[in-house]
Order: structure tokens, then sequence, then C-alpha cells
């Protein structure tokens, strides 16, 4: 947050800059200066208060978050000290007595064996009941988790490779293209990793990160998943060479992606 402050304050400093800059122009508009100049200033203002109006919106965001998130925190802190105060008056109250009546008046387990059903004995045994045995034999259930899944590129079959146009496809191989594949697809996992975590999980060094990541989003990428030249250059095994742009050219044909540009940027979108 406090990068963030910083950021916005050298951006309105730039900005009011730029304002005296064009009051200096007016002047000498119409002796040294033609009306182009002035509006290509003009313009370069308005870009400013764009980007310095969007630097503010996000941070009444995140102060509407903090405080959404502060309040959550209040009421459960709330219902928690409630629960342990009448916890420990019960504690405090009631004989111990009542305690073992309840133990005593427990269901105890009938199974068809008299020994055991399914590894829990039943009956007493050295005083024990049957309840506290079945606690102590019983054992937490395994929940299993299904794997998560990331957005990626499914790799080419060598049919598919055969069929692409020998002046694309020139001399790669099949294992080539797989090794890039994989490389791209690694990309995609460490930033939709970060993407899906909520802003208040997302560790402190990675903020930047995820804040650049979320400002990539345009009309051309909405709801699809993607990467950048930048993001394969930075993350990727090693810079782009021609031969992955011949790559990702044979990855377009094939309809595994498409490609945007947008202020001189490169954007590769997965094909759903």
């Amino acid at each position: 947050m406090e990068k963030k402050l910083t950021s916005l304050l050298v951006q309105l400093d730039s900005l009011m800059s730029s304002a005296t800059i064009i009051e200096s122009l007016v002047p000498a508009t119409d002796v040294n200066l033609g009306e182009s100049i002035v509006v290509e200033k003009l313009q370069q203002l308005v870009n400013k208060v764009n980007q310095v109006n969007a630097q503010i919106n996000y941070l009444h965001e995140c102060f509407n978050s903090y405080d959404q998130w502060m309040e959550r925190e209040k009421e459960l802190l709330a219902k928690l000290e409630n629960l342990t105060a009448r916890l420990d008056h019960l504690e405090s109250y009631l004989p111990a007595q009542c305690f073992q009546t309840v133990a005593a008046n427990l269901p105890e387990q009938t199974p068809p064996d008299s020994h055991t059903t399914n590894g829990y004995h039943s009956g007493t045994h050295n005083g024990t009941s049957s309840t506290a045995t079945l606690m102590a034999n019983s054992e937490p259930k395994t929940v299993i988790k299904k794997p998560v899944e990331y957005p990626h590129i499914r790799h080419l079959t060598q049919e598919e490779l055969d069929e692409v146009p020998s002046y694309i496809r020139n001399r790669l191989q099949l294992d080539r293209i797989r090794a890039f594949v994989d490389n791209f697809n690694a990309v995609m996992k460490k930033k939709y990793a970060l993407m899906r975590l909520p802003r208040n999980k997302v560790p402190k060094t990675e903020i930047p990160l995820y804040t650049a990541w979320k400002v990539q989003d345009n009309k051309e990428t909405k709801g699809h998943s993607f990467l950048t030249k930048a993001d394969l250059d930075t993350f990727g095994s090693a810079k782009l060479s021609k031969g992955d742009f011949t790559i990702l050219q044979i990855l377009r044909h094939c309809k595994r992606l498409r490609e945007s540009k947008l202020n001189k940027e490169s954007y590769y979108i997965l094909i759903d």
C-alpha cells in the first residue's frame, strides 16, 4: 500500500509539471509553435490524468476491502469471546457429576459380534466405557483432494504437426515444441496460482507482480487465460528465441492460442 501511495504522488508531481509546461506554451502557440504541439501536450496530460484516476480507484477498492475485512474479524472475535464466556460459566457452575451422568447415558454400541465390529471394541473393558474405547480407536478420515488444475496448452500430436505447412514449421521437431509448451504451461501455472489467491492472502513480496498482472486485462483478454511476451521472457527458462516465435506461429495455426497486440505488447491468449 505504501509503494502504491508513493507511486501515486510521483504521478501527481508529473501531472503538475505537465500542466505547467502547457501553461507556458499557451502564449507562444501563435508565434513559435503549431496547434498540433499543444494538442499533443494536452493528450499527454489527459493520459496522465486517466492513469492517476485508475490508481485512486484502486486505492479506494483496497481501503473498502480492508474495512470489510476488519468488520468481519470484529464480529468473529465477539462471537468467540461470547462462546468462551459461556463455556467458562458451565465449567464453573455445573457439578462434575453432571458430566459423568451424561456420559453414562450415551447409547452403547451393539454390533453383531460381541467383541469387535469394524475394529472397534464394544461393551466395557477394565472399567472403560464403550464410548471412550470408540474415541480412542477412531482415526481421522483421509480426505482426498482433487488436484488443482491451471490453464494450459495441450501438447501437439505428431499427426497435427505433420499437417502444418513446411514454410511455417521449418525443421522443428515435436520434442522441441513439447519442451516449449512445458515452459509456457509452467509460467501459466505460476501466474494463475498467484492470481487465484484472495488479495489478503498474497505475500507482500508478490503484491507488485499480482497488481501488474491484474491491470493486464483488457477487452481482448477478458474472460480468457493469457500470457504476454514479457511474462515469457521474465519467468520462462530463457528469453524467446527465433525458434520460439516459430513455435508460437505453429500453435496459432493449430488453434491452441491466438495473438493480440496492445500498446506494442504481444498477448498470447489460450483458445478454449
